[in-house]
């Protein structure tokens, strides 16, 4: 079995698009599809930011899987997640803290009391 096999078969394990894993890999979805083509080999700053979304680096290489054959694959996260992960994972520090404000910000209950100030 071939790099670009390996590299679909992962990207599938996840349930991530093409355009998703390259824009993770800060590569075109071109480059994406080259790879998964056999066409072109990916570079070592793509292998590093996808392994950052749980792409087994390893197993795309060389055939091995990295956590060993009992690894249980994990989930695919539903694609709106997986997206927002992306965009998370391409953020600037700044832009990381406010995805994770907005975040918190949103996830509060509606029906929460607002707290004014505290008691003392």
């Amino acid at each position: 079995m071939s790099v670009g096999i390996r590299l679909k078969e992962e990207r599938a394990r996840l349930g991530l698009s093409q355009s998703v894993l390259a824009q993770a890999g800060g590569v075109a979805r071109s480059s994406q599809a080259y790879f998964e083509a056999d066409t072109h080999l990916p570079g070592g700053a793509y292998l590093i930011a996808i392994d950052k979304l749980g792409i087994d680096v390893l197993y795309v290489l060389t055939g091995q899987r990295a956590g060993g054959a009992a690894a249980a694959p994990p989930a695919p996260l539903p694609r709106d997640e997986q997206d927002l992960l992306a965009l998370y994972r391409g953020s600037s520090p700044a832009g990381k803290a406010a995805i994770r404000a907005t975040g918190v910000a949103v996830a509060q209950p509606l029906s929460a009391p607002a707290r004014k100030g505290k008691k003392g």
